[in-house]
């Protein structure tokens, strides 16, 4: 048993000592590398550069890694991942990467300043699908114009201005940010998917959103008192939990096939939008605070 346990110690030895070599730490094959000097050294082949500097348990590593205008280099990158931020601002060369279509970045709790841009993302054409969540971002930065996919979700947005957003969006997560205002003057028309849960909305204007069947409205905790044009707008999942129910009431239709909610302290209330809506599937949460 003892000479067991020492054969433990010693793999879990060799396989800390190979984490400490950032040219090896997270390497997949030929075309993924976790670090920007020896993706460089490999820019034939890389199209996946993941630059991890804090884990999901939240332990930082000891040699965190940044990106610097020698991105520039990964002429075939496709997908960049940063997980734990550690510089204040994205190089301006990450703007010439013609093919890169992912840019996934989590702050964790490396970041204490906002996200400096400045106009990068524009740049990148090819891009579909972005992430910068717990960035402390102020606002929405510009987008290309032919990006899908949007998630700034846990940052401190305050007011949305969709006039700006490219209308081919079809997935745009603003969850837990400090939003109270949405303005527009042209709606999302191949919007599918939107979150705004956790904010500071009050009221909401759906009809200025979008005009075309949204498969996923999140509105969940925020504090709204009201809610325009959504009837003429099918929503097939609505989450609106400790959502006022006369709000709800204003969303829900005959073509909303989940809804999740929150248990009303009327229990006839709860069954009286059973009945009238028969083919909604709900899902009932108990409001604890």
């Amino acid at each position: 048993m003892k000479r067991f346990i020492n054969i433990i110690y010693i793999v879990t030895a060799v396989l800390l000592l190979g984490c400490n070599s950032s040219e090896k730490r997270w390497i997949k094959g030929n075309e993924t590398f976790g670090d920007l000097e020896t993706a460089i050294k490999n820019a034939a082949t890389c199209t996946n550069l993941i630059i991890r500097n804090q884990l999901p348990s939240g332990k930082t590593l000891s040699k965190p890694g940044t990106i610097t205008d020698d991105i520039a280099k990964l002429v075939n990158l496709k997908t960049l991942s940063i997980y734990g931020i550690n510089q204040t601002e994205l190089p301006q060369s990450l703007g010439e990467l013609s093919n890169l279509e992912t840019i996934y970045i989590n702050g964790y709790n490396l970041m204490t300043d906002e996200l400096k841009i400045h106009g990068v993302l524009s740049r990148i054409l090819s891009l579909k699908k972005l992430t910068i969540r717990n960035c402390n971002l102020s606002k929405v930065p510009p987008l290309p114009k032919k990006i899908e996919h949007l998630d700034l979700a846990n940052n401190h947005i305050l007011i949305v201005n969709l006039s700006e957003l490219p209308t081919s969006l079809r997935y745009v997560a603003l969850s837990s940010n400090d939003i109270t205002t949405i303005t527009s003057s042209n709606s999302l028309k191949n919007l599918e998917v939107l979150d705004l849960a956790e904010n500071q909305l009050e009221h909401l204007h759906l009809n200025h959103i979008t005009h075309s069947p949204i498969r996923r409205l999140s509105l969940s905790m925020n504090p709204l008192k009201s809610v325009l044009g959504s009837k003429s707008i099918p929503i097939t999942t609505l989450e609106a939990v400790r959502i006022n129910l006369d709000v709800v009431e204003s969303l829900i239709s005959q073509q909303t096939k989940h809804a999740w909610l929150t248990v009303p302290q009327n229990e006839s209330t709860r069954d009286s939008l059973v009945k009238k809506y028969p083919s909604t599937e709900f899902m009932w949460f108990y409001d604890t605070n």
